[in-house]
């Protein structure tokens, strides 16, 4: 619950901060999580909206090897013992969904230490387009970028984490991976206010049952 207020309140402090780039709340605080939990009670084992897949019964995430522009290789079984939100975009929707990715990062930043040590951001971005001549300007690229955001953005070089994972070219994605690297909650789209409440609610829960994993 501490959670979730946590990542309202920065969202919106963010909206007033940025009029105009993202909604602003028309509802109190208290209102919003007394909605949120009813909505996630009343939800199906498997529930969905137009953008939000929230799979109750958590599936093993497919495999994949990525590798970032320090030549760092990452695969699912290094995402093991942590709560991973997987962002997945193209050149082209990279920019769809860039308030809810800073207002994920402020969130995480306002986490206790241990907590951020919990949970880990891991953006993807198509890199299948590069070839022989562009591969050295994408490794560029991605490391300046990973720079800037403060975490490292890895590259999906042969385009097989797109097809193991079922990505639709120029879609976006964010997905959520429990400690157990089982997914739990999928987004494709824009993400709407709503969105990044049930968003910011499955994080919550999965910091609750911690000790289960």
């Amino acid at each position: 619950m501490v959670l979730i207020i946590a990542g309202f309140n920065l969202l919106a402090q963010y909206s007033k901060e940025n009029a105009g780039i993202i909604w602003p709340f028309s509802k109190t605080i208290t209102a919003a999580v007394g909605a949120l939990f009813f909505l996630i009670s009343t939800q199906s084992a498997f529930a969905n909206n137009d953008t939000v897949i929230i799979n109750k019964t958590p599936t093993k995430a497919p495999s994949f090897t990525i590798k970032s522009g320090d030549d760092i290789k990452l695969n699912e079984t290094s995402l093991l013992g942590k709560i991973t939100i997987i962002y997945y975009d193209s050149q082209d929707t990279v920019s769809l969904n860039h308030e809810i990715k800073k207002a994920l990062r402020q969130w995480r930043l306002s986490l206790t230490e241990y907590q951020r040590k919990q949970v880990t951001i891991l953006p993807v971005i198509d890199a299948s387009s590069a070839n022989f001549l562009t591969s050295g300007i994408w490794a560029s690229r991605l490391r300046s970028k990973s720079e800037e955001m403060g975490y490292q953005i890895y590259g999906d070089w042969n385009g097989n984490m797109a097809k193991t994972w079922k990505f639709a070219k120029e879609t976006s994605y964010l997905s959520v991976a429990d400690p157990n690297v089982q997914i739990t909650l999928r987004a494709i789209g824009k993400i709407s206010e709503q969105d990044f409440k049930q968003i910011l609610a499955v994080i919550s829960n999965l910091f609750n049952d911690l000790s289960k994993y």
